[in-house]
């Protein structure tokens, strides 16, 4: 069970996400932000990024600790039964509004706590839903272990509001 402190931090650490300048957060703001955060990989066998965001009905979560290391948690499946309304009553609804696939509403409620998603695919009206929800989507056909290592420096790079120039360009696809 978390403290009132450490709840505290969690919240925080998501609320300073957004300040521009990182001089105007206090010390403690700062180690929050650079709290660990997932990110949701679509694939077949966990090693290399080759499924469509729309064909998958599981994804790998992938949790990024501090120091820039990472971890697999392991597989998670789309409940296949989860209710999702079509109103706005839900947490996911009240951030994307409208018409929206009850298969793709479940995918996106299965990853929310995800920064991002990485996947080969991605369709237009996917990806605008992702991105209502705060989660950034890739499309790359890569090994997973190369992809990790640049998206985890895009990540602190941006973080510390610092220059992407220096973050290794690689080939990725676009939508």
């Amino acid at each position: 069970m978390l403290n009132t402190l450490e709840q505290e931090r969690r919240y925080v650490k998501f609320q300073t996400r957004y300040f521009k300048n990182l001089d105007m957060i206090s010390i403690l703001d700062k180690e929050m932000v650079l709290m660990g955060y997932n990110i949701a990989v679509a694939s077949t066998d966990g090693v290399n990024i080759d499924k469509h965001f729309g064909a998958s009905n599981s994804f790998f979560i992938i949790k990024v600790n501090d120091d820039e290391t990472y971890e697999n948690l392991g597989e998670r499946l789309v409940e296949k039964n989860q209710k999702s309304n079509g109103n706005c009553s839900s947490y996911l609804s009240k951030h994307s509004c409208g018409n929206i696939n009850p298969k793709i509403q479940r995918k996106i409620e299965t990853i929310s706590d995800c920064r991002c998603l990485l996947c080969s695919r991605c369709g237009p009206g996917s990806e605008k839903q992702l991105g209502k929800n705060n989660i950034s989507v890739f499309g790359i056909n890569m090994k997973l272990d190369e992809t990790l290592k640049t998206i985890i420096r895009y990540y602190k790079r941006s973080d510390e509001h610092k220059s992407l120039k220096g973050v290794k360009r690689q080939k990725m696809n676009s939508f």
